[in-house]
């Protein structure tokens, strides 16, 4: 079974100070934590908040590329947790041919960032 999740917010682990994304589950209370790195935190952060740098960040690369070879981000999937560790893939789809997609292996939090 499928759920789907949206940005909730970014915060701070009380102990380790590390960043941590909250994703919310759609139309329920429901909720995950995954601590993320701090360039990827601030990725996040600056999107949600549609904050430009004067220079493409990483992210803001690989999106210009995505977007250049005709593809979009069409879907990310969370489908393992293992030892404290979310795995998840992204589903990139041709633009003009959505039959046509690409499956990549991808951290939650870089998934989020694009």
């Amino acid at each position: 079974m499928m759920y789907e999740f949206e940005v909730s917010g970014m915060g701070l682990d009380s102990q380790s100070q590390t960043p941590v994304l909250v994703l919310k589950q759609k139309n329920s209370e429901k909720s995950i934590s995954i601590v993320i790195g701090l360039f990827e935190a601030t990725s996040i952060v600056m999107a949600l908040q549609d904050d430009v740098t004067a220079r493409p960040l990483t992210h803001d690369l690989f999106c210009d590329f995505i977007a250049r070879s005709g593809y979009c981000v069409d879907k990310v999937s969370i489908y393992d947790l293992k030892k404290g560790i979310y795995y998840s893939n992204i589903c990139y789809t041709k633009n003009d041919d959505p039959s046509c997609s690409i499956l990549t292996d991808s951290r939650p939090s870089d998934a989020v960032a694009l």
